[in-house]
């Protein structure tokens, strides 16, 4: 939930602060790669609370194309939450999941 995506963001937040501001070729691979999935867990969360998906500007660190991979990986995420919440026969949240607008 809310506690495990914030508690990423802030080891996130503190390993920027004490390497990646120091050396920023640090910044990509797998420290891009961590901020997308935060990206991605940040914007289902949002939506799954909201029932909107967040603009770029509201995940702290995550530059546009972490937060277009983590908005692409999003869209595998609905998928799977319909296909669950179909085996239990929830036509509501399939319907919701159905009318996303990105």
């Amino acid at each position: 939930g809310r506690e495990q995506v914030e508690g990423a963001l802030a080891v996130a937040k503190k390993a920027h602060e004490e390497y990646v501001v120091k050396t920023p070729a640090l910044r990509t691979g797998s420290f891009a790669d961590c901020l997308e999935e935060i990206a991605e867990a940040m914007i289902f969360l949002v939506w799954m609370e909201t029932g909107s998906v967040p603009p770029p500007s509201s995940i702290p660190l995550v530059e546009i194309d972490e937060y277009l991979g983590g908005l692409i990986d999003f869209t595998g995420e609905v998928g799977r939450y319909a296909v669950l919440n179909a085996t239990k026969r929830d036509v509501q949240r399939v319907e919701d999941c159905f009318a996303v607008t990105l």
